[in-house]
């Protein structure tokens, strides 16, 4: 059926971006940090790529869902940025008239206006159903910056922008049941925020000020979006890498999302407890631990762990934990180790060397 027999009617279109080439080049050393946003008409609700870090040819693979309500005359906005620290500079646009899209659209090259180079899109019309496998799963961003105060020996600057994430998770208490971990009485630290003794109290009220200032609202931003694949977890962390550095991650898994942080970041280190402060200070969680990407380009896996004090997760629930990633990320290898195995010991020597 052609969209202009159904003019009246609403429909669904599925928005591929696949790359980008010959960006603009925004920043000082010739490249720009691009992402894309993705709206129709003049609609305040938009859709936002994955930022992709010192490139002019971006790699996306990501799709989004607009509903069409007018197709004879909807216009699907397709606006490009450089990531800023603090204002996002513009760098190019595309305008589509939905009237144009054919039923079995192929993927296309368009011209940027206002800017330089190309974005490789496929346009395709869906049903309902087919758009409920698309939508993804949800993230947040939190980007923060005046908090990475201390200058380190990774090259931290003073004025580093740090950004905690959110990344929500269907399904968890399907996959852990009434699986829970508690807060580690065996733990010294553990001990002190979870006690009942007044300064107890203070320091949960602290822990729990400090997972706001971080997670309510970012300082300078924050970015949301949807994740379709594994592949494009990965690139939301820009698969571990910041500033040729391998990243590790702590994290925590609640009933509806992981939270997560660079593990090594300087303001991390001034945390009395990182896995308490992405908690907010819960006496339980689902699981916790530490994470970083291991692997060249192309041979990337997820590699997690039970590593916690606060929370001391069993052995025997990360088959629980590996279960979670693997339904919603089942494109990427993914391996987890419990914090015992020879193995862990081995990773963690790339902790030190980086």
């Amino acid at each position: 059926v052609s969209t202009q027999s159904t003019g009246f009617m609403s429909r669904l279109i599925a928005i591929t971006l696949l790359q980008g080439r010959d960006l603009k080049a925004a920043d000082v050393g010739g490249t720009s940090d691009p992402y894309c946003v993705v709206y129709l008409n003049k609609q305040k609700k938009k859709k936002r790529t994955i930022v992709r870090q010192s490139t002019l040819s971006p790699i996306w693979n990501q799709q989004f869902v607009l509903a069409s309500p007018h197709p004879s005359s909807d216009v699907i906005n397709i606006r490009l940025y450089d990531k800023d620290l603090l204002v996002d500079e513009p760098i190019g646009f595309i305008k589509i008239q939905v009237s144009s899209i054919e039923e079995d659209s192929q993927a296309k090259w368009f011209k940027v206006e206002k800017g330089t180079g190309q974005l490789r899109i496929k346009f395709e019309w869906v049903t309902t159903e087919d758009a409920k496998q698309i939508i993804g799963v949800e993230y947040k961003v939190h980007i923060n910056s005046v908090a990475g105060t201390v200058v380190s020996s990774k090259g931290d600057s003073m004025f580093m922008k740090f950004p905690t994430y959110e990344v929500f998770l269907n399904g968890i208490p399907t996959f852990f049941e009434d699986i829970y971990q508690p807060w580690n009485a065996n733990y010294d630290k553990a001990k002190q925020i979870f006690g009942e003794t007044s300064s107890s109290v203070l320091l949960r009220t602290s822990i729990r000020a400090q997972h706001a200032s971080l997670y309510r609202q970012g300082l300078l931003r924050t970015d949301r979006g949807c994740l379709t694949d594994g592949e494009q977890f990965l690139g939301l962390i820009n698969y571990g890498v910041r500033k040729n550095c391998k990243r590790f991650y702590t994290y925590v898994i609640s009933d509806d999302r992981i939270l997560f942080a660079e593990t090594g970041a300087s303001m991390m280190k001034d945390f009395f407890s990182k896995h308490a402060m992405h908690s907010n200070a819960e006496k339980q969680v689902r699981y916790a631990g530490e994470f970083f990407i291991h692997g060249e380009s192309g041979q990337e896996k997820l590699v997690i762990d039970n590593n916690s004090g606060t929370y001391a997760p069993k052995k025997d629930h990360l088959v629980l934990l590996e279960k979670v990633f693997k339904h919603h990320f089942p494109d990427i290898q993914i391996e987890v180790l419990d914090f015992n195995d020879p193995q862990f010991k081995e990773y963690q020597k790339l902790k030190i060397k980086h």
